[in-house]
């Protein structure tokens, strides 16, 4: 069977939503609601972008009511092809058509990122912001809190009153995202197609969406949804999404924003403590985090209430192969650097305990 996609927009008490409507083989909707009036989109990119998890989920074919650009038409495929060859058993091969496949081929010169006040998105932020010949003309970050999103909404609100003075002391503008999706699709693998169809409802303004990086080149993760060598493929020929940052590892770009206070203050990495609007400090995220800094001679930072007890770590469980790589690669920066502090031994003996397949979460 097939699944038909539609996009719907209505503008109403000064902002505009736009609802990606999925039928037929499958049931789901996605809203987005935008500060302002946008115009009506005559291009449908974004609206796959949000969709295709669901769809390679379900193995069924997407049709789509409206106009696909002839770029992003061709580089969905082969996303659609890439996802299905590295996890064959939950992603089946499929097909995107479209009514009217077109050319456009005025794509704008600025950029916006993806902003939710973590250690990724800063570092794309500042390097994207300082005028730089060989960076892109940064503009503007999307808000988006991708641990919050769709619930919690005073939670969103109590993050963001926090983390927006950072993309402002940068000179971006700052424009918020909220988003309710009711697809079947996993958020940590469907994470980077969906933000991109949230970045792609800006091409009316920017030419280049960026997004940054998860894992390094030297320490690739397949099982994360955001891919140097995939991102790409989300692009269309009005707007490029760019996977930025990959070069560092997470010490290393906690090490490029350490001198500027204004981040290390108001930085935000917590998605499992009670309360999702601050760091709780003893979670496996702050605690990497932390450790970070520390690596760097930055630590303790301001956006945690008390410094790092290094008992902690004994407690550790990674979660995920993403989790043991990114405390792995923060072992070889520590060691690297000839830094013999206390911590250094007892995460070396728990990172070996992860490799060894022990501590952790099932």
């Amino acid at each position: 069977m097939t699944i038909h996609l539609r996009l719907d927009q209505n503008y109403h008490d000064g902002q505009t939503t736009r609802i990606v409507n999925l039928e037929g083989a499958l049931s789901a909707q996605t809203s987005s609601i935008f500060s302002g009036q946008l115009p009506e989109a005559q291009i449908l990119d974004g609206a796959v972008c949000s969709a295709i998890f669901d769809a390679m989920h379900a193995g069924s074919n997407i049709k789509v009511h409206g106009n696909l650009s002839r770029k992003f038409f061709r580089n969905i495929d082969a996303y659609c092809e890439a996802w299905h060859a590295l996890r064959p058993k939950l992603f089946k091969r499929i097909h995107v058509e479209a009514i009217n496949i077109v050319d456009c081929d005025q794509q704008k010169t600025d950029a916006i990122s993806l902003f939710s006040g973590g250690l990724d998105g800063i570092l794309t932020a500042y390097r994207h912001s300082q005028g730089r010949a060989n960076m892109h003309d940064l503009k503007a970050v999307a808000f988006v809190n991708v641990d919050i999103i769709g619930n919690e909404t005073r939670a969103f609100e109590r993050i963001f009153e926090r983390v927006r003075a950072i993309p402002e002391f940068f000179g971006l503008e700052v424009r918020v995202v909220h988003t309710i999706r009711s697809g079947l699709s996993n958020w940590h693998l469907s994470h980077a197609a969906e933000l991109a169809g949230i970045l792609h409802n800006f091409s009316h303004e920017f030419g280049f969406g960026l997004i940054g990086s998860t894992d390094p080149y030297t320490h690739p993760v397949i099982s994360v949804g955001s891919q140097p060598q995939l991102d790409y493929l989300l692009s269309g020929n009005n707007f490029d999404f760019v996977h930025d940052g990959a070069a560092l590892s997470r010490t290393e770009k906690a090490a490029a924003i350490s001198h500027i206070k204004i981040c290390t203050d108001r930085l935000q990495v917590c998605w499992q403590g009670p309360d999702k609007s601050e760091n709780c400090g003893c979670c496996l995220k702050c605690i990497l985090t932390q450790l970070n800094f520390l690596a760097v001679g930055a630590g303790p930072i301001g956006a945690f209430k008390e410094p790092l007890n290094i008992d902690l770590i004994d407690q550790l469980r990674s979660h995920s192969e993403a989790a043991t790589m990114e405390l792995s690669t923060l072992l070889e920066y520590a060691i690297a650097h000839g830094d013999n502090s206390a911590w250094i031994e007892k995460l070396r003996r728990r990172v070996k305990s992860f490799h060894d397949g022990k501590n952790l979460v099932k």
